[in-house]
């Protein structure tokens, strides 16, 4: 590491990092994250809060309708043409 140091002119200070990860107040963790910590010898001291989420599929009947409008549109492009102008 000191030669690559020397290589690009740097010199190797001391300072502050960006990112501390040995400690944190009030923060908000995922669920395979936080399981991977606690597999990891995280040790928790409390729990605020939490939040249920249910894995779904975000906006289903937008995709089908925009997935329809492309097959009309290969089958005959004047359809794709006119159901958006009557829509307007």
């Amino acid at each position: 590491m000191l030669d690559h140091l020397d290589l690009t002119g740097r010199k190797c200070t001391a300072g502050k990092k960006l990112l501390c990860t040995l400690e944190a107040d009030n923060i908000l963790l995922c669920t395979p994250l936080l399981r991977w910590y606690l597999e990891h010898g995280l040790e928790l001291q409390a729990v605020y809060t939490t939040i249920e989420y249910r894995p779904q599929k975000c906006l289903a009947w937008f995709v089908e309708l925009v997935t329809e409008a492309r097959r009309m549109g290969y089958v005959d492009k004047r359809k794709l043409y006119l159901s958006e102008v009557s829509n307007c």
